[in-house]
This record gives C-alpha cells, sequence and structure tokens, in this order.
C-alpha cells in the first residue's frame, strides 16, 4: 500500500490500525532503498573519482578518503549522520510513523526510543511497535504480556512490555529501559 495522503476515515480498533502500520511498515522496507548506496555514492564523491575506476580498483576508496577527511566534513547531511549517530533504524522508522500520521491523522501517537544506539518507534494509543529490525514487521504488544521480538540482529531478541500505556524495554544483556 502506497501513502497516498490523508484519508477520510472513521476512528478505528487497535487491529485495523495495526493492520494499517503493518501494510507500512512492509511498503516502506520493500520500497525504499535501505541499503549501503548512499554512503558509497558519499565516499566516491569524496575520492573525486569516476564509477568506471571505482570498479577497477576496490581499494581506491580506502586510498583516497580516509577517517580524518571524514570527520573534517561539516556538511549539514554528513553531520547529521556522523555526528548523532543515525542510522537505518532511525530513517525506517521516522519514515512509516510519517507515513501513517499523514495517512491517518489522530489515529496514532508515536514515540521514538533510543535504546542505546537503536531506534524505535512505539504508539502511545495503540502499543504498535515500528523496528527496523523485526523479522515480522510492525508488532502489536498486548497490554500487560512481555512481548519477545524475532530480529534481524544476531543473538538479540529483545523483549516489551506495554502495561496501561507505558512500554518497558529488555535488552539482550539484561538492561531495562
Amino acid at each position: 500500500m502506497a501513502s497516498t495522503g490523508q484519508q477520510d476515515i472513521p476512528p478505528h480498533s487497535n487491529k485495523v490500525l495495526y493492520e494499517f502500520a503493518q501494510e507500512m511498515w512492509k511498503d516502506v522496507f520493500e520500497n525504499n532503498a535501505y541499503t549501503n548506496f548512499p554512503q558509497i555514492q558519499y565516499l566516491k564523491d569524496k575520492a573525486e573519482v569516476s564509477w568506471a575506476k571505482l570498479l577497477q580498483d576496490s581499494k581506491l576508496l580506502s586510498k583516497k578518503v580516509t577517517k580524518d577527511v571524514i570527520e573534517q566534513d561539516f556538511s549539514y547531511e554528513n553531520v547529521l549522520t556522523w555526528a548523532k549517530y543515525t542510522g537505518r533504524c532511525t530513517t525506517f522508522a521516522v519514515a512509516v510513523v510519517r507515513r501513517l500520521e499523514e495517512d491517518y491523522p489522530g489515529a496514532y501517537d508515536f514515540k521514538y526510543y533510543d535504546l542505546g544506539g537503536h531506534c524505535v518507534a512505539r504508539c502511545a494509543k495503540t502499543g504498535i511497535l515500528i523496528d527496523s529490525s523485526s523479522k515480522k514487521g510492525a508488532i502489536r504488544l498486548k497490554d500487560g504480556e512481555w512481548s519477545t521480538v524475532e530480529t534481524t540482529i544476531e543473538k538479540a531478541r529483545p523483549s516489551w512490555k506495554w502495561k496501561h500505556g507505558t512500554s518497558k524495554f529488555e535488552g539482550t544483556d539484561g538492561k531495562r529501559a
């Protein structure tokens, strides 16, 4: 389901809102480039080389672009990426949430959480969790139950609990937030 702009919809049950979130999660995941190609493009441009030269010499980027060169780049886009440590998880959560809130205004109330280097979004109204590393897409947290999330991150099986409008998180290291 592609984002089509604001929808004129009546209030929906949490089940229906979850189905919308699940569709949007899949659409954003399948139809956006959550890859490292923009990073390669950035390094190629910094090295001032053509794609042809880069393909001929795979070590060309590491020869021409050092960590010091990158750290001295204070362009707006670079500072947002390198200094703030944003990545796929952040941009993914923002993309899904933005589309849901634009298409269904007032139906969701997402908050963002930084879990020690991993960003997720959780809806205070529905218990829906948007996590880019989930193997099952959007997750609906049932009130009062711990839900273990199957992730794409090896050996990571974080757990979430949603109770009376409050979310609890337990990482694989046993730490809770």
